[in-house]
């Protein structure tokens, strides 16, 4: 078995439910599952510690099973094996269980309690979005997926942009709303927002145009598009974590394939190349660094995340507390951040199109996998070295 395997088979043997078709977050020891000490539902429905489950273990759900899908779907355009269709069936499956939670059409919770297959939190996230209509698009076009699958795809996609074009009003601040109708955290979609998320709300618009077929969605797509791309223009990678230029480049990509005009393609292939410039340099020096240091670097031990001690206050809005326990975001943490960010560099320059990925990013994505002793391992960060590898794996049959 290779080493990319062995990160990949960690991650769904540790991390994924069956009973919810989720992969949560991280491990508290090594004997449970990653659903081991997670809030109970009367936790979650009283929104503890934080509406948005920030550092609970179920607060990034969505973003897991929407690289995992996306990986799948380039694993298989890849190799053409069609025995993927299981995995990419269940992980679709966990990622429509977060769309249709909620009595909010088109609302996407950022995970579902796997003791009651019901409770979520209730303030969402663009990046929740963006990874879950980033997956969805690739999934449609793809083989794997069934004409009901699609069916479900297209009623989704047009209920997230329904919620976006009811919620992104002045009189909200531009915020997709949480769950219970008010303003929350990190849901603005346009104003006074970073460059790298100026282009969520076209992207958006774009996938249910693509779908559906119904102009009205095109028509709001290019409503936004031309400034977000202006306002995207600044965006400087290098100041950033891996995650947020990776949603950029999904982004990017997605508009790319959806958008006809052939001038803003150019734009945003551009703006594509540029990133993964950037972050193929990035995968190849800070993966071959990672694989010469102390492997006893990546054993940081995250505890319950009621047994944290003091948490992160980041203030109330919408009648409730925001408390993060915050154990990925602590500088002694070198397990998670430092490992994620080397498959999501390579897998921003995996993604942009007419652009060879550099054939030494999945060697170092290989010898990474397989530098990590995952019986002392707690965090999901080798699922995203493994996507990064299966996305190279597609960038090189598409390139040959």
């Amino acid at each position: 078995m290779n080493t990319i395997d062995v990160a990949w088979n960690f991650i769904f043997n540790s991390f994924y439910c069956k009973k919810t078709e989720l992969i949560y977050d991280f491990l508290v020891d090594r004997q449970h599952p990653a659903t081991f000490g997670l809030p109970s539902p009367a936790e979650i429905r009283a929104q503890i510690p934080n509406p948005c489950g920030w550092g609970t273990g179920m607060e990034d759900s969505v973003l897991n099973g929407g690289s995992a899908l996306d990986a799948v779907v380039a694993e298989y355009a890849a190799t053409g094996n069609k025995m993927l269709k299981e995995t990419a069936d269940h992980l679709f499956a966990g990622l429509m269980r977060c769309a249709q939670v909620s009595e909010e059409p088109g609302f996407i919770a950022r995970s579902v309690s796997p003791e009651d297959e019901k409770s979520y939190y209730f303030n969402s996230s663009r990046d929740q979005y963006t990874h879950w209509v980033y997956a969805a698009v690739r999934f449609y076009d793809c083989d794997l997926s069934d004409e009901k699958q699609r069916q479900d795809i297209r009623c989704v996609l047009r209920q997230i942009a329904q919620k976006c074009e009811r919620d992104v009003t002045e009189e909200n601040n531009y915020n997709m709303l949480r769950a219970d109708g008010k303003i929350g955290i990190i849901g603005q979609m346009c104003g006074d927002i970073g460059a790298h998320e100026y282009l969520r709300l076209p992207m958006f618009y774009a996938a249910a145009w693509y779908v559906t077929k119904e102009e009205h969605w095109k028509v709001m797509c290019h409503r936004y598009l031309s400034e977000a791309i202006e306002k995207t223009a600044p965006f400087s990678p290098e100041k950033h974590r891996g995650y947020v230029t990776l949603q950029l480049q999904y982004s990017l990509r997605l508009l790319y394939d959806l958008t006809e005009e052939c001038s803003v393609r150019e734009q945003l292939l551009q703006l594509m190349k540029r990133l993964a410039d950037y972050a193929e340099e990035l995968a190849i020096q800070k993966g071959e660094l990672l694989c010469t240091g102390d492997k006893q670097e990546f054993s940081f031990r995250y505890r319950p995340w009621n047994k944290c001690g003091d948490m992160i206050y980041h203030g109330e809005y919408g009648g409730y507390p925001y408390y993060n326990p915050a154990q990925s975001e602590r500088k002694e943490n070198k397990a998670f951040y430092p490992l994620r960010e080397v498959g999501e560099a390579a897998s921003v320059a995996a993604i942009c199109p007419h652009r060879p990925v550099n054939k030494q990013i999945p060697i170092v994505l290989q010898r990474l996998a397989g530098y990590i002793d995952y019986e002392n391992h707690y965090t999901y960060a080798p699922l995203l070295i493994a996507c990064g590898y299966k996305l190279c794996l597609e960038n090189e049959v598409v390139n040959m």
